[in-house]
């Protein structure tokens, strides 16, 4: 037998030292609230090195083996066992939309959180001054935003619970992997769990507000459909979900934004002045 045939693959070690450095972020940047909580973030951490071996084929959130509080720069957090929570608190994990935020929005700025999960943004954009509408459709899950909300003492934040696309009023069906909360989907069927849930429309969420400074879309394959009814004209900027397919960069190049990478997950759309060309 020959020695590279007794090696992990180069793909499996790759993912089990990106795994780490993960970790390495949660252990620099996530704080627990209380005692109690301290000790469920110190275990999940020395458990991590060897955790981190399993499933090497797939992707695999970190996480804590009990529900517990959190604190980082974004604000603090209840984060729920076995899930994706404790991730979606990482204020590294989408750095260049924090920052994007941080230079966009401004005290009382219009901000639009849809698909706002636990609520890591609702949070930091309360914290920047802005009024904010945050958009969740998963019961649980708006339970521990609301609490979030609460507990960070946020003002002018309003929370909707429902499934944003095209059409309001109808009960869909929302499906999610056990543990994957933020990537419960009405447009993409995922294996495990169903929750229905109600639609609403971008246009029913702005009827009042007369200019959003910034929206933020993470909608799991429901974009396209909640953006192409939208009062755009009432928007100034997006930041989109976007793994490369074109039809809602190109949607909204033609509709006057110019359109540019953030990340490798994330574009930002942002309207063209009236005097550029276009």
């Amino acid at each position: 037998m020959k020695l590279k045939d007794l090696l992990p693959p180069l793909s499996a070690v790759k993912t089990y030292f990106s795994r780490l450095m993960v970790w390495l972020s949660v252990a620099r940047e996530v704080r627990g609230c209380s005692r109690t909580d301290k000790a469920i973030l110190r275990r999940a951490l020395f458990r991590a090195p060897l955790m981190s071996l399993r499933a090497l084929d797939e992707w695999r959130d970190p996480v804590v083996d009990e529900d517990c509080r959190v604190e980082t720069r974004l604000g603090t957090f209840g984060v729920r066992a076995n899930s994706d929570d404790l991730y979606l608190t990482l204020p590294g994990r989408e750095a260049m939309i924090v920052r994007t935020m941080r230079d966009i929005l401004r005290p009382g700025d219009w901000f639009i959180d849809a698909g706002a999960n636990i609520g890591a943004y609702t949070v930091f954009a309360a914290g920047l001054g802005a009024r904010i509408i945050s958009v969740e459709m998963m019961p649980e899950t708006a339970a521990i935003l609301r609490r979030n909300v609460r507990d960070n003492r946020c003002q002018n934040v309003e929370i909707v619970e429902a499934a944003l696309t095209d059409v309001a009023g109808k009960t869909v069906h929302a499906t999610f992997e056990p543990g994957k909360f933020g990537s419960a989907s009405i447009a993409v069927e995922r294996t495990g769990q169903t929750v229905e849930v109600s639609t609403t429309t971008l246009s029913i969420l702005l009827e009042h507000v007369p200019r959003v400074h910034l929206m933020k879309l993470d909608l799991e394959g429901a974009e396209p459909e909640t953006i192409k009814g939208a009062p755009l004209a009432k928007i100034d900027a997006i930041i989109f979900e976007d793994w490369g397919d074109q039809e809602l960069s190109t949607f909204l190049a033609d509709a006057g934004f110019d359109v540019r990478r953030l990340d490798g997950n994330n574009s930002l759309a942002i309207r063209r002045s009236e005097t550029e060309p276009h």
